[in-house]
């Protein structure tokens, strides 16, 4: 298992016919009672409904869950955002202060003529900076990272082994994530967050460590590892939101599934010994209006462009759309502004002949229906 971000572009298509259709009244969620100001001239809150199921006659279901967009009408203002640079030296005092001698480097990137900042501990500890991406490690993280995997596209995922609450001796993952949002109210980091935990006990850290370490032959030296109470630590996982909804960068790592845990806005692995891993990720700087407005498709135009999309080549895949998740992305009108596109996730698996699956995704503009294709990074 690794951590470092990796290019996987599943690919899927399917002839679809359309069988049965299950749209329960009972399952209708209750409208949204209150918008927020942005909001004009509201016609009315659309209904969306917890379950949508379908199934196809060449193998292709739809028990699809639905996450629907909270505080937004049929009409809405178009947004613009900008992204949050980390203040360097905050970052090194809040972070790097237990760190011995620094090392620390500037450079220019091109062609965006922006300051990239780094800075080196003597244990190969490391902070890097520039707009939109701060990365820091120490080296405890160097030896637990590869006991998670948080991408279900990974055939080692076990994100799930870690999902137990567990209650460490330096505090509870509730009081871990207060402490951590004081930092990074520090660096700046100003927007609402939606955290993820994750309680990483060293017994189960062992565990799949082992099991990463049977897979790699070149990993001798890394069975030298001894565990114990101090490894313990909280994994947490946060996505930025805007009126409630999550925000998430149309800029395709291939890390995993977009809207999905792992690519979350922020990063974090905290110890007894504190903050051992931050990662910040294009958290928005400054949020404004366009002047323009747009308007919600309807959830079975959604799945319209879905069927549209699979109707092309026939599969002997078996295809199970698991779940709908509304979310903006952001999209770049100017080398430092980005706008806020609506879209629907479709994340569905992917089961071959063999038995073998994979999670897979196709992202709907919620405006026009079409696909959203990433920007590789």
């Amino acid at each position: 298992m690794t951590k470092r971000r990796k290019i996987f572009i599943c690919i899927s298509s399917l002839l679809i016919s359309v069988s049965v259709v299950n749209m329960n009244p009972q399952n209708i969620v209750a409208d949204q009672k209150e918008v927020f100001s942005k909001n004009i001239d509201i016609k009315k809150i659309t209904s969306y409904p917890e379950i949508y199921e379908e199934d196809t006659d060449e193998g292709v279901s739809f028990r699809a869950h639905i996450n629907p967009p909270v505080n937004l009408a049929s009409e809405n203002k178009e947004m613009q955002v900008t992204y949050k640079t980390i203040n360097f030296d905050v970052a090194l005092k809040e972070l790097f202060s237990d760190v011995g001698k620094i090392k620390k480097e500037e450079t220019i990137l091109q062609p965006e003529n922006s300051l990239y900042q780094s800075a080196y501990g003597e244990n190969d500890e490391v902070l890097s900076n520039s707009i939109g991406m701060f990365r820091m490690e120490k080296t405890h993280w160097k030896k637990v990272r590869d006991a998670i995997e948080i991408s279900e596209k990974d055939l080692g995922y076990n994100a799930d082994m870690y999902r137990e609450p567990h209650e460490f001796s330096f505090g509870t993952a509730d009081e871990v994530w207060e402490k951590l949002k004081i930092i990074l109210q520090k660096l700046g980091v100003m927007t609402p967050l939606k955290p993820t935990k994750f309680y990483m006990d060293y017994q189960t850290m062992q565990k799949e460590d082992e099991k990463s370490i049977n897979k790699n032959e070149d990993s001798a030296e890394e069975s030298k590892k001894v565990w114990s109470e101090a490894d313990n630590g909280y994994y947490i996982l946060a996505v930025q939101c805007v009126d409630g909804n999550t925000v998430f960068a149309n800029t395709y790592f291939g890390n995993g599934i977009e809207g999905k845990e792992d690519t979350a806005n922020v990063l974090a692995y905290i110890d007894k010994d504190g903050i051992q891993m931050l990662e910040i990720t294009r958290i928005i700087d400054q949020i404004s209006e366009t002047g323009k407005v747009w308007e919600m498709l309807s959830l079975e135009k959604i799945v319209d462009a879905v069927k549209k999309k699979f109707a092309m080549v026939i599969t002997e895949a078996k295809i199970e759309v698991e779940e709908f998740q509304f979310s903006y992305m952001t999209e770049a009108i100017s080398d430092t502004t980005y706008c806020l596109i609506p879209v629907w996730f479709c994340n569905y698996k992917q089961i071959e002949k063999d038995g073998s699956s994979r999670m897979c995704q196709m992202i709907i503009n919620a405006e026009t229906g079409e696909e959203v294709l990433y920007e590789l990074y």
